[in-house]
């Protein structure tokens, strides 16, 4: 069995994404083509033929995977994209869809999900190298973040929590860019908002960074806030260790040259913003 990446146009799509649209199974069933009048018709004539094998596979794998937790594509947020669906038969363990990609001096000849959770994905690409030799490329397609560089004062928030994988770690107020969320400025403010309790009217966009780019190409967006309202802070259950720290920008420059801050993108935005301290 072979799976097209395209709208439901029949264009190819430009790029390969676990993203379904929020639509339920029958409907996105009906929308594929071997689900077509033409096709039903003969499927009910020959009921052990391959085409109906196909259809009832199809229909299994488009339940399983529309029932399964999806995380956001946010790389385009905002933008016009075409939605791709990808077919995953219940008895494999993950799917190859072919696909021709030049990425620069690469070319990316099929694509695989390996394995989907509620906050990523692990794909496995064919792809020819830019010596020529085939191999294969693993990677993780994961939601971007956001880091917050809070202004108050002459003081930088700055988070102290314990990682389940690092252990404790300050780090700069941040956190995922939800699929809610109408653009990373959006999620810097809820973040901001939920951990620390400040809002603000002044914003301003430092660039983003990729943190793991060998692994991921998800970006982390930087911000920064001023002229900061207190308020009453919403951390996630998880994060009920969660502390925050007052710390002049001096001490916070200081903080990444001695090792106390080692989120990479929260060390880059500090240092950015204390520039001159």
């Amino acid at each position: 069995m072979r799976a097209e990446f395209t709208d439901f146009a029949g264009t190819p799509c430009s790029e390969l994404r676990c993203c379904l649209p929020r639509s339920s199974p029958t409907d996105l069933i009906s929308r594929l083509p071997c689900f077509s009048p033409a096709c039903a018709s003969a499927a009910r004539s020959n009921p052990t033929g391959p085409l109906t094998r196909a259809r009832q596979t199809l229909a299994s794998s488009v339940a399983l995977l529309a029932s399964c937790p999806r995380y956001p594509d946010t790389k385009s947020a905002g933008a016009a994209r075409p939605t791709a669906i990808i077919l995953i038969p219940q008895d494999r363990l993950y799917r190859t869809v072919t696909t021709m990609e030049e990425r620069g001096p690469w070319t990316r000849r099929a694509s695989s999900l390996l394995c989907s959770t509620s906050h990523f994905g692990v794909m496995r690409d064919e792809v020819t190298r830019p010596d020529g030799l085939r191999d294969h490329y693993d990677w993780v397609d994961a939601p971007d973040q956001v880091r917050v560089a809070a202004l108050i004062n002459e003081h930088l928030l700055v988070i102290e929590q314990f990682h389940y994988l690092v252990g404790p770690l300050w780090q700069l107020p941040g956190g995922t860019v939800d699929a809610e969320d109408a653009d990373p400025c959006a999620a810097a403010r809820r973040e901001l908002a939920e951990e620390t309790g400040y809002t603000s009217a002044t914003w301003s966009d430092c660039g983003f960074l990729y943190p793991m780019p060998g692994l991921t190409g998800c970006r982390v967006h930087l911000w920064r806030a001023d002229y900061l309202s207190p308020g009453l802070a919403s951390p996630e259950s998880a994060e009920a260790d969660l502390r925050v720290r007052h710390v002049p920008l001096r001490e916070a420059a200081r903080a990444v040259r001695d090792g106390r801050i080692r989120c990479a993108p929260s060390a880059a935005l500090v240092l950015s913003v204390t520039s001159g301290h």
